[in-house]
């Protein structure tokens, strides 16, 4: 019996009819940086598809490290910015690929990979930033087949005033629960600090919610434990209704298995320890209050203006993005920051720094994430940037999606191009939604909107439906290459098509109709751990005929193709001369159906 391998390559010789498989435009290469970084590809270079209106990000890999470029994650941004004309959460394959996007949800941040009960979900917040600093909205979660699972928000308010969700942090913790922040204006006297006694300022707290009770389980607030005089944020101009002063800045909270809370406010450059129970302080980390002797000469409690705390390493460790930036105009470079603890001796040492070669400048948001093997994942905020590090500081793997052209410095244009923070996780999307499928200038285009375990497409043409199953005309196999595949149609023979999707493992994601027009219409399909009797993945009927034609029996190619895909459909065709015991030693596998 031919091998699986030497089946593959007698599909040219079978199909003739597909033709110059082409694929996106790849990323730009780092010969192309300073063209990049000038704008001349665009402030925000975007790449284009003809099946949809969605637009991808066109990506500059400065560098890429088998290191970090072959694990198979996913990465994870919601790009938005001033001149971001297609903004909403974003996922890349390890190249720098587009492979789900979405305009649904225009502003949008935090865009993860979350567990919930044991099932993996895509989490972000979703609403209004137009209020400097923090935002009014809701929290998401999403499930593999991109469907909202649940929508998160504030419980209560705070003394008669409204609490909205805000973006800067949605932790889903062990227990099951959501860990928001929220920020809400109340009437505050700053007499005393030359403002006007009836002046505003912004409260920040957070809270724990039962996410499927929405019950509140705990809440801490600002006010109650912290000074004005904690913090580095001058009152200024600010203090009125509509512009209340913001002097803490919350931007991220965790909870460890003694069921304490570590929480990470901007404007008092430290991490904060909070009793679980009567939210009272138990230390901090860096700021005005430190509490622990720095062994490193400082480097590990001097950060400033910082994003993302987070406890690694059996909660003896922590890592953080440390902006170390307030404004543009600022000199001193961000860093991925790992700190060590010691909670008996109180004592800090930093373990590892990660510095980016061009000195990216960040003067807000932010993102640090320390990866299952030990490396370091830094999303650059303001800085249109994401990278990763190894465990010593290495630079590994470093994409820009944005022109790096208004600070010699090294900072990117404020506002221009953005994402609050940015991630690297493991993810299998399963769409819900149907390919979608154009034909242009006798090339079909195809693309699968979220589909991570697409990798080749089976053609099939026909010129009539509801006659025999055999008139099914095998054209070829499109291997999946980036967002969007296309082949050349050397010849305009047929009015309908069939697709059919397939996995690494050749088993079946999904079978479609397409007419001549575009439009495609779904053939269902039973799930394959249903019975035995779900039908055969139709690669089994391409692996089949290539069979038949090796040995020389092309007369009845047409005859076995009908009955295998009959039997995809849930039944057995009378045509077919090929049964489970014939597909069982030919080796091929039944369908994993996930559309």
């Amino acid at each position: 019996m031919p091998s699986i391998a030497s089946l593959l390559r007698c599909l040219p010789v079978l199909a003739t009819l597909l033709t110059a498989v082409t694929a996106d435009p790849p990323p730009f290469h780092p010969a192309e940086a300073d063209e990049y970084d000038k704008g001349g590809y665009g402030l925000y270079p975007e790449i284009k598809y003809k099946t949809t209106d969605l637009v991808g990000a066109h990506i500059l890999r400065r560098k890429w490290d088998a290191k970090c470029g072959k694990d198979g994650k996913y990465i994870f941004f919601a790009p938005r910015g001033m001149i971001i004309g297609h903004p909403g959460p974003m996922i890349l394959d390890q190249n720098g690929e587009m492979v789900f996007h979405t305009e649904a949800f225009p502003i949008a941040y935090g865009l993860t990979v979350q567990k919930y009960r044991s099932e993996n979900y895509l989490t972000f917040w979703a609403g209004d930033d137009q209020v400097i600093g923090h935002g009014s909205g809701s929290y998401y979660m999403f499930d593999q087949h991109y469907r909202q699972y649940k929508k998160i928000d504030p419980v209560g308010n705070l003394t008669g005033y409204p609490i909205t969700g805000d973006l800067h942090e949605f932790k889903i913790t062990k227990e099951n629960t959501a860990l928001i922040t929220s920020y809400v204006s109340i009437p505050w006297d700053l007499s005393s600090l030359g403002r006007p006694k009836d002046s505003f300022i912004f409260d920040c707290l957070f809270q724990e919610i039962d996410i499927e009770t929405n019950q509140l389980l705990f809440e801490w607030r600002a006010t109650d434990h912290f000074t004005f005089d904690d913090c580095y944020n001058p009152v200024r101009q600010t203090g009125a209704a509509n512009n209340p002063w913001d002097w803490f800045h919350i931007n991220s909270v965790e909870k460890d298995k003694k069921g304490n809370y570590m929480i990470s406010a901007r404007y008092s450059h430290a991490l904060t320890y909070i009793h679980g129970k009567t939210g009272q302080t138990l230390w901090h980390l860096g700021g005005k209050n430190n509490s622990f002797t720095d062994l490193s000469g400082g480097s590990a409690t001097d950060f400033c203006w910082q994003h993302d705390a987070r406890w690694v390493d059996n909660y003896e460790a922590i890592t953080m993005f440390d902006n170390h930036a307030y404004f543009a105009d600022q000199v001193t470079p961000a860093r991925g920051l790992k700190v060590g603890l010691d909670t008996k001796k109180m004592t800090a040492t930093t373990l590892s720094e990660a510095k980016h070669p061009q000195g990216y400048i960040s003067e807000s948001q932010g993102s640090a994430q320390q990866l299952p093997n030990g490396n370091l994942f830094l999303g650059y905020g303001s800085a249109a940037a994401f990278a990763e590090y190894s465990p010593s500081g290495e630079i590994l793997c470093d994409m820009q999606f944005g022109a790096l052209h208004y600070h010699k410095d090294g900072s990117f244009s404020p506002s221009a191009v953005m994402s609050y923070r940015a991630y690297k996780n493991d993810w299998v999307g399963y769409p819900s939604q149907p390919p979608k499928v154009k034909f242009d200038e006798g090339k079909m285009y195809i693309s699968w909107n979220g589909a991570t375990e697409l990798k080749q497409w089976i053609v099939e043409g026909t010129n009539a439906l509801g006659t025999s199953a055999g008139d099914w005309d095998m054209l070829g196999t499109i291997p999946r290459t980036g967002f969007e595949s296309n082949v050349t149609l050397q010849e305009d023979l047929y009015r309908i098509y069939r697709l059919t999707a397939l996995d690494k493992q050749q088993k079946m994601l999904g079978m479609w109709i397409v007419y001549s027009g575009g439009e495609v219409r779904s053939i269902p399909y039973p799930e394959a751990s249903t019975s035995r009797s779900v039908s055969l993945v139709v690669f089994g009927a391409v692996l089949a005929l290539c069979t038949i034609a090796l040995f020389s029996r092309k007369a009845e190619i047409r005859h076995r193709i009908a009955g295998l895909v009959a039997g995809g459909r849930g039944k057995t065709s009378s045509s077919s001369t090929l049964d489970y015991d014939d597909v069982e030693r030919m080796g091929l596998v039944e369908p994993e159906v996930k559309y």
